[in-house]
């Protein structure tokens, strides 16, 4: 899940490994942006996960969404996650992937 806190939308994206070399990607969200992201991008084929010029970036930009999204990375972790290229344990462990915005450490 992407908890898109900004803009208040919630995404939940499911990847599954077909096996061939490609992932299925369920995208679900009520933002209509990454609804028509989920619609043009379709499935991933494997080599597109270690290239951030790859569709999965490309498509974003057609689909509108913007570059602070956090969509196209949690792609990117969902996809790696199902093909075991990041520790499903470690991640669980882990807990939550997040960004944080803080004030200004230097100026107080």
């Amino acid at each position: 899940m992407a908890d898109m806190t900004l803009c208040s939308y919630e995404i939940v994206i499911t990847a599954e490994d077909l096996g061939n070399g490609t992932v299925s990607l369920d995208i679900r969200s009520d933002c209509e942006e990454v609804q028509r992201y989920a619609a043009m991008l379709g499935d991933v084929d494997i080599e597109e996960l270690d290239d951030l010029d790859s569709r999965i970036m490309r498509t974003a930009s057609q689909a509108g969404l913007t570059a602070t999204c956090l969509v196209p990375s949690a792609v990117y972790n969902a996809c790696w996650l199902e093909l075991g290229m990041i520790s499903k344990n470690l991640a669980r462990g882990k807990g939550p992937v997040s960004i944080a915005l803080l004030d200004d450490p230097v100026r107080g």
